[in-house]
């Protein structure tokens, strides 16, 4: 592939690529567009909710460890696990049966 020389649209350096489709010369300028384009989006929303302030979390992805909370989910689980046990089930068999119930009481 010929390498291309372009110019950075946010920055104004000229670069060189191989990769027709590459815009900026680095990530710290991607970034930048990325952020802008963001905060215009969020703009736009505003505008069309009619309010002044679109709450979103602040941050994506995994949540943070709670011991407390892993520790009342672990009870739980073994709860369900002895009453499965009781049942003559394994805890999915038993989850399944559940499950079911619901659906059925759904109807």
């Amino acid at each position: 592939m010929p390498v291309k020389i372009k110019t950075c649209p946010v920055c104004g350096e000229e670069f060189e690529t191989k990769n027709i489709r590459k815009m900026y010369c680095s990530i710290k300028c991607n970034n930048k567009v990325q952020k802008a384009r963001r905060k215009e989006r969020l703009e736009r929303r505003k505008k069309e909710m009619g309010v002044a302030e679109v709450n979103y979390p602040k941050q994506r992805g995994a949540k943070r460890y709670s011991p407390e909370k892993a520790q009342a989910t672990h009870d739980r689980q073994a709860e369900i696990e002895r009453k499965a046990r009781a049942a003559g089930m394994s805890y999915g068999q038993y989850q399944y049966k559940k499950y079911l119930a619901g659906l059925k009481g759904a109807e």
